[in-house]
Order: structure tokens, then C-alpha cells, then sequence
């Protein structure tokens, strides 16, 4: 019967409020971060890529080999980097590890960018309204001149079917929000390590 290859361990990515590249939104993440590795220390990878892994679609044959597995072309034939199979490559052999891998990408910015993706990855999200968001920018008092892109981002996030997510963040604490991602991923480490 036909089946998929995937990664030992699906690796979670993070996504929102806004997007990548901005103070508020890059703060959020590495705090979060942070939390996470002080929480599973030696149980967890925080891999930083500037690809866009999003690109390695599943492939649709029913036995691929190595190479055809990342089926690394996009739906218009055009080949993908060899930055980007690079990076897939690295995170699988990551995830053989049976740890955590958390994928920092600044390339993501929405669950889109993920569908069919051949790592399939466990998307979080940190929901906030535009309106927070805002308010949070004016307190940082720096890249004001963005925020209407940050804003839009916040949108387009806040307007996508709860099912395009694994776990919603919409706590109004970020502790809470941290423990929350802490308790998801303790239940998934169990699942991994019965």
C-alpha cells in the first residue's frame, strides 16, 4: 500500500502574530523560544533556517526513493534550491533523534506556506488581535512606518480556519500562553517516548 515518508519527529513551527522580520513578532518568538528550552532542556533543537522549507512538497508516489521523497520541484516544474533540500535534509536527520525540533524560519508567515509540506510540521500559533498588536508596536515606539504590514499580516493570520493549526496561543498572558505550548508539547514527548 502506498504511504508517505515522513520525519521520526514532526517538527513544530511557529506562527504570528505577524509576520517574521518584525521587532514584536521576532520578541514574541524568542521568548518563547527561550521558555522552551529552559522546559525541555536536552530534549529539544531550535533550528534556524532562512530557507523556505514550505517549498518540499510530499511527494506522490507510493515507494519514493532518498531523492524523490523531498520531491523538491514546485507545481510549475521549476527546481527547487539545493539550499532548500539542504535544510529539509538536515532537519530530518534532526528529527531521528526522537527530540524536539523547533523550526525558526523567518521564510513562514502563514499555514499555506505549509500545506503539503514533506515535513509536516506541527503549526502554533500565537493569536492576537490586530488592535493588540498595534498597541504593542506603539509601545516598543520603534518601526512605526511597518505597521500597517504587520497589521495586514495579523489579518490574513486571524482569518484562517482553526483546523490549518495544531495548537492556537490566544492567551491573553504570555506566561499563560508558554504553558499552554509547554503542556501540548509535554503530551507529544509522551507520545514519542511511551
Amino acid at each position: 500500500p502506498p504511504y508517505e515518508v515522513v520525519p521520526a519527529t514532526r517538527p513544530i513551527i511557529v506562527l504570528g502574530p505577524s509576520l517574521r522580520g518584525y521587532e514584536v513578532t521576532d520578541l514574541m518568538h524568542k521568548a518563547l523560544y527561550n521558555y522552551l528550552k529552559k522546559r525541555f532542556a536536552g530534549k529539544i533543537n531550535i533550528y534556524k533556517t532562512h530557507a523556505d522549507i514550505g517549498l518540499s512538497k510530499r511527494s506522490s508516489k507510493s515507494n519514493p526513493n532518498e531523492k524523490e521523497r523531498f520531491n523538491l520541484v514546485k507545481s510549475g516544474g521549476q527546481r527547487v534550491t539545493a539550499e532548500v533540500q539542504r535544510e529539509v535534509e538536515r532537519i530530518y536527520e534532526l528529527t531521528k533523534s526522537l527530540n524536539l525540533v523547533v523550526i525558526d524560519s523567518e521564510a513562514i508567515n502563514h499555514p499555506s506556506q505549509l500545506t503539503d509540506c514533506s515535513l509536516a510540521p506541527v503549526v502554533v500559533y500565537i493569536k492576537m488581535p490586530p488592535d493588540i498588536l498595534q498597541k504593542l508596536i506603539k509601545l516598543r515606539g520603534r518601526n512605526r512606518k511597518n505597521m500597517g504590514v504587520q497589521v495586514v499580516g495579523t489579518q490574513k493570520l486571524t482569518q484562517c480556519n482553526d483546523e490549518m493549526f495544531d495548537l492556537i496561543l490566544d492567551e491573553a498572558i504570555f506566561e499563560d500562553a508558554c504553558a499552554h505550548l509547554g503542556e501540548f508539547l509535554d503530551q507529544y514527548w509522551r507520545d514519542l517516548h511511551p
